[in-house]
């Protein structure tokens, strides 16, 4: 965890060149990451206080530079959230998302869990293009829809875009 907070090139290099798996003079190659990395690092505040480190652990993966990553990871990053202002911005224009699943009810994925937010997991491919959106709400409709994670739009003949990754389809028209 720290290493992938605090030195995340050096992790990366490590992990690609085997030193990290005690193999020497290594080429590692990564097709696919699948994960679910830890959410939070405690700090003796409660849960409530505690700093978010699952978005390191997406840096690490992308950086990686595998064919297809894929992580399950709290959906609070998409509209706010504590110290991830920058990782929301890298996620909203990141292109090679392929597909993305956001359940506003976590306990549809983890039955025994509470996480604040909903919770979503996403595949990130080789190729940049619109993403598969899927959205499962707390009363069981599912909402599909195929668009760019930031959605961009006209006002007054400029181009505006919306920081934050609206979940609900039907709210990028009224907005």
């Amino acid at each position: 965890v720290e290493r992938a907070r605090e030195n995340k090139d050096e992790l990366v290099e490590e992990l690609k060149s085997g030193k990290f798996w005690g193999l020497k003079d290594k080429v590692m190659t990564f097709n696919a990451i699948v994960g679910n990395p830890p959410y939070q690092e405690l700090n003796g505040g409660g849960g409530g206080s505690s700093d978010p480190i699952y978005d390191k652990f997406v840096d690490v993966a992308k950086q990686i530079n595998s064919e297809y990553v894929s992580l399950i990871i709290p959906a609070r990053w998409t509209v706010g959230g504590r110290y991830l202002d920058a990782f929301r911005e890298d996620m909203l224009n990141d292109k090679k998302i392929e597909k993305f699943y956001d359940f506003f009810e976590p306990r549809d994925i983890f039955p025994q869990v509470a996480i604040e937010g909903g919770i979503c997991f996403f595949l990130r491919g080789s190729k940049e293009g619109k993403c598969e959106i899927e959205t499962k709400w707390g009363d069981g409709t599912i909402h599909k829809s195929c668009r760019y994670l930031k959605h961009e739009f006209e006002v007054k003949k400029e181009n505006v875009s919306l920081d934050i990754f609206v979940r609900d389809e039907k709210a990028l028209s009224i907005i």
